[in-house]
């Protein structure tokens, strides 16, 4: 290859040269260097055209032509190589490859010219440029970035790691509803920090899913989960930091797949002749995961606690079940109920032999038991809320809000302020007057009692337990504490029956 100088004016930067920001600094840096060294290295260029009207396009080196321009120089040492266009942009993505300040967004944006405008797969580039099939992936995946993000991660407040977890959340407006989340706890967020909070409130488990995510016709346009791109198993390469395979990133989608099989069940329900209860009227009978005792309906599918094989009413009566009606609450949360006064004649027609005559007295036994088992599970609750808020008093600010701070954007609920504020001693009842005082008693905490007030709050905007089991975030706090709840439960049931001997 020949080196000789050429006219600044026939040569022209290329369109395709993924870099297309120029640090001012390192720009003045360079210019500086050339007008006292002069140019070290020649410039890579291919010619275009014909003898008499011929220019040279940079294939690489335009910082050293931009820095030659300002310096004030006329010409420029440079290598000339006849290349296709596919090779061009092969020679600068890889050229560029090399060089550390070369941003990530730029790098993708060379990949993605290499597919769009000459049909490159992943593969091709990744054994073109020495890198894995993953991080061509992962680096196509920033490309789709939301323009706050794409923002924060140019100023440098974004690790690429961490860009790429806002990259994963599909919708924009939900991507750009995680970013704002996250910076608006004003510190720089870490990876840790951020995959917790897109993980427990951006991405769903197919296990969990109350749809067959193997139907693809529940949302035509959709499709299957199991086939979609968007379920963690299918795009290993991207999400090789999920262990779960059964993973789904689109939250929206699931919703709507989520509504699409409550309607569906809902209409054969009604065209069967069952009734169906829905909005307000199910809030009531139902508001917080478990049917209330004064509705006149039981959970069809709760445990008789009279039966001596521990089956659910609906185990028991199979064929004889009386008339059930579905119900769907405000958490979306579907149950089978049966009017109680129905069961206990369904019970007496079946025939079925309990450990004591079935009737409204057994029922209401029945019931106590329930409420006995709730009691339980919240003597347990608070016992191990205790421990956890012990343990986080003595966790710094920065693993705290680590912790904490997932929580806080699971759920809100102020009406659990009161509940939390009179239990610690801060407020004896809810009033106008109490509010302000409130605000001052919680103002005068040590660090230590507002950590331990805030863990107390986020758990109890939630029900801490229902008959149905303890809520998710009170389940998510004893995980990450790693608070034995058997243990502590076995210490609750000791004092409760110590207790109840002294009654």
């Amino acid at each position: 290859m020949e080196i000789s100088n050429i006219s600044l004016e026939k040569i022209v930067p290329s369109k395709t040269n993924p870099r297309k920001n120029f640090d001012e600094g390192q720009m003045k840096d360079l210019t500086e260097s050339i007008k006292q060294r002069g140019i070290l290295q020649p410039i890579l260029v291919r010619p275009i055209g014909e003898n008499g009207n011929r220019i040279f396009e940079i294939i690489a080196g335009e910082r050293r032509f931009r820095a030659a321009k300002s310096a004030g120089l006329s010409e420029i040492p440079a290598i000339q190589k006849e290349l296709s266009d596919s090779e061009v942009m092969e020679e600068q993505v890889i050229e560029n490859l090399q060089r550390s300040d070369l941003h990530p967004l730029e790098e993708a944006n060379g990949y993605k010219g290499l597919m769009d405008k000459h049909g490159y797969s992943a593969d091709d580039i990744a054994l073109k440029v020495g890198k894995s099939k993953a991080y061509i992936y992962s680096r196509l995946k920033l490309l789709a970035l939301c323009a706050p993000a794409k923002k924060y991660f140019l100023e440098g407040r974004l690790t690429p790691s961490v860009a790429l977890l806002f990259a994963r959340i599909p919708d924009l407006s939900l991507q750009k509803q995680a970013v704002d989340e996250i910076f608006g706890e004003g510190e720089e967020p870490t990876y840790s920090q951020v995959l917790d909070h897109i993980s427990r409130r951006y991405m769903m488990r197919l296990e969990n899913a109350p749809f067959d995510s193997k139907s693809a016709t529940l949302l035509p346009k959709a499709g299957a989960c199991t086939t979609c791109p968007k379920r963690t198993g299918n795009q290993q390469e991207l999400f090789s930091d999920i262990k779960r395979a059964d993973i789904c990133t689109d939250v929206l989608c699931f919703q709507k797949k989520k509504e699409s099989a409550w309607v569906l069940t809902a209409k054969n329900a009604k065209e069967q002749g069952l009734s169906v209860i829905e909005g307000a009227e199910a809030d009531k009978l139902c508001p917080y995961g478990h049917i209330e005792q004064s509705s006149g309906y039981i959970d069809f599918n709760a445990q008789c606690y009279d039966d001596p094989k521990g089956r659910t009413w609906k185990q028991i009566l199979k064929k004889s079940a009386p008339p059930v009606t579905l119900l769907r609450n405000k958490r979306e949360e579907v149950h089978e109920i049966v009017r109680k006064t129905e069961l206990i004649e369904a019970l007496k027609k079946s025939g079925v032999e309990l450990k004591k005559e079935s009737s409204d007295g057994k029922m209401r036994e029945s019931m106590a038991k329930q409420r006995q088992q709730g009691k339980l599970k919240q003597a347990v609750a608070f016992k191990a809320v205790e421990v956890a808020v012990k343990k986080l008093e003595g966790y710094d600010l920065k693993d705290f809000s680590a912790l904490i701070m997932p929580l806080v954007f699971r759920n809100a609920n102020y009406e659990a302020l009161w509940v939390v504020a009179k239990r610690r001693g801060l407020v004896q009842k809810r009033s106008e007057d109490s509010k302000a005082k409130l605000q001052k008693e919680i103002a005068n905490l040590s660090e230590a009692q507002r950590k331990g007030f805030i863990a107390e709050l986020l758990v109890s905007c939630e029900r801490w337990s229902s008959y149905s089991g303890f809520g998710e975030n009170f389940k998510f706090l004893c995980k990450d504490t790693n608070i034995d709840l058997q243990k502590i439960e076995t210490e609750v049931k000791v004092t409760l029956n110590h207790a109840k001997k002294r009654r």
